[in-house]
């Protein structure tokens, strides 16, 4: 690797330190020194012929783990991030891998300065997912929520097969954990919204996979104006449902919410999250990141990254949009920070089952619950975002 780190991208695929197989060129395997000339690579990126035909990764290595902060389509697409003041912060003194992959695992040659094409069939095999499912995950939205979630699997384990019935398909990936062990991950989404599209999706699920874990990611919104902010993240410690009702009096109805408690495997994982400075700090650091690009002038200067909140989530069969209702949900549960309208239908199906299932929820806060006309769509990206990358990190500690 040059001294000057100014060399353009194809003087460098011709270096003997470059390390290259048939179908992978690992352009930088180093740390970024702050006179690193961002720019001699983004216009070397741009250089490139058959831009289509590549994939590019940037990494960074922290602690021993490598995380992924994109995986982009095409040369060009990447020199656009390289060219990004906030993402090339997020890269600064950390060690950093740029991977170029053929999409088709077609070999590389490497011929007169420029890279050749030689057509042939993918020979990639999937992922081997044989073993039992180990993470389920569900979202309700099948683009705010579950697209997201998709592009996340994608980057950070191999696809396998897929299995389709007339109302879903479901993707299977297999994802290593922090121990190197591979993981069963299993990710559908709902037919509609709701808690009794949630109940019959768990029956669909536990008759079909039979999975170790079931979580459930999406956006919910704030029931507490004081410590949760918009983006930021809230893991269920239990799920409250205050629709739950019975006939008190002639006078009317009264409210007998009721109450199911979450994994408590994960609620634990979560806490050492909390408090393990260098991972926590990662979480945000790439949530901020990619979304101050992905947004660019859309967030406020202010937004730093998620929060991470371990408490109580209300649950009902309507939105919450009004300040009136807000406060008479919180009434009923100080400890109550977000709410949404499908975990209960979950639990409530997985308590009612023989083989009790371990069931988290992990939400994302979009909107205060209240006024949501005026509140920016952009945190609905925001909040889908965080949730899913926090889901991630706790499958990854598994």
């Amino acid at each position: 690797m040059p001294n000057d780190y100014t060399e353009p991208l194809y003087q460098w695929l011709n270096k003997d330190s470059v390390s290259r197989s048939s179908t992978e060129i690992h352009l930088i395997s180093q740390k970024f020194p702050s006179q690193f000339n961002f720019e001699a690579l983004a216009q070397a990126f741009h250089k490139i012929e058959s831009q289509a035909d590549y994939r590019v990764k940037v990494a960074c290595v922290r602690l021993g783990c490598t995380i992924v902060i994109i995986e982009v389509s095409s040369p060009e697409e990447a020199a656009e991030w390289l060219m990004n003041p906030v993402f090339r912060t997020a890269l600064a003194e950390t060690d950093v891998q740029v991977v170029m992959r053929k999409t088709k695992g077609v070999p590389i040659d490497i011929q007169n300065d420029r890279i050749e094409i030689e057509h042939m069939d993918d020979k990639s095999p999937p992922a081997n997912l044989d073993t039992k499912v180990d993470f389920a995950l569900i979202t309700a939205l099948p683009d705010v929520e579950f697209k997201p979630l998709r592009k996340a699997l994608d980057r950070v384990g191999i696809p396998g097969h897929k299995t389709k019935t007339e109302t879903t398909t479901t993707y299977h990936y297999s994802v290593k954990n922090d121990s190197d062990k591979d993981m069963h991950v299993a990710a559908m989404h709902l037919i509609d919204m709701g808690t009794v599209a949630a109940a019959q999706a768990l029956e669909r699920i536990c008759t079909s996979l039979d999975p170790e874990r079931i979580l459930m990611i999406g956006i919910a919104g704030s029931l507490d104006d004081t410590d949760v902010s918009l983006g930021d993240v809230v893991l269920a410690r239990q799920i409250f449902d205050y629709d739950s009702r019975r006939k008190h009096s002639d006078k009317g109805t009264d409210a007998a919410p009721s109450a199911y408690p979450t994994d408590r495997g994960l609620v634990s994982e979560a806490q050492s999250l909390l408090v393990d400075d260098d991972e926590y700090g990662i979480w945000k650091q790439y949530c901020h990141s990619v979304l101050a690009a992905e947004l660019k002038n859309q967030l406020p200067n202010t937004w730093a990254g998620p929060t991470l909140h371990i408490g109580d989530i209300a649950c009902g069969d309507a939105v919450v949009n009004s300040l009136k209702e807000k406060k008479r949900i919180k009434s009923l549960n100080r400890k109550l920070l977000a709410t949404e309208m499908e975990s209960s239908g979950l639990m409530e199906a997985a308590f009612n089952r023989h083989d009790v299932k371990k069931v988290t929820v992990i939400r994302g806060i979009s909107d205060p619950a209240e006024k949501k006309d005026i509140t920016d769509p952009c945190w609905r990206t925001v909040a889908a975002l965080c949730a899913v990358e926090c889901a991630i990190s706790l499958i990854s500690r598994t």
